[in-house]
């Protein structure tokens, strides 16, 4: 195992590790508490602002259930002037709200925006970090530790591509 190797499985411990949650593991919840909604800045400006809203709730084609894909689950088949109002009345309540961009759930106080990331995250957490990591030290010359690393060095670059002459710091570990 070169320094290169050292250097992230060093970093990769430490980040594991420093938050005493972390070491207990993390539990993954669909519950996000009391959290309204979650929005961009420029969401106000495209789908959600208000006058587009407006324009899609009383668009004619969509109001009288005439859009293709109404017509994709309804057929030819006639309807009662009943169901043409309730479809119309419904039509503009779903066009007027604002979404609300809810997350799917939290991991550890982590949103997570779909329920299969906080699921995948909860499964392969820094508890789960922490043995891989001791099992690369164990077995440095195994396959598969081999394969970990080269995996680990391509995912780190994803985030923070390498400097010229730069290594993984640490900020200070505490431990």
């Amino acid at each position: 195992m070169d320094k290169r190797d050292d250097d992230i499985l060093k970093f990769a411990e430490f980040v594991a590790t420093k938050f005493q949650d972390s070491r207990d593991g993390w539990t993954y919840s669909r519950d996000t508490g009391d959290l309204k909604h979650i929005r961009y800045e420029s969401d106000y400006t495209g789908y959600n602002h208000w006058t587009k809203r407006a324009r899609r709730a009383f668009d004619l084609k969509m109001l009288l259930g005439r859009d293709s894909f109404t017509r994709g689950l309804l057929g030819d088949r006639k309807e009662s002037l009943r169901t043409k109002l309730l479809h119309a009345w419904v039509w503009i309540m779903v066009s007027l709200k604002k979404d609300s961009n809810l997350p799917d759930g939290q991991i550890n106080g982590i949103l997570t925006h779909w329920e299969e990331s906080g699921e995948y995250i909860a499964l392969f957490q820094p508890r789960v970090g922490v043995k891989v990591i001791e099992f690369i030290r164990a077995n440095p010359e195994h396959p598969s530790a081999r394969a970990i690393l080269d995996e680990m060095h391509a995912c780190s670059e994803l985030s923070w591509p390498p400097k010229e002459g730069a290594a993984i710091e640490d900020e200070g570990s505490d431990g």
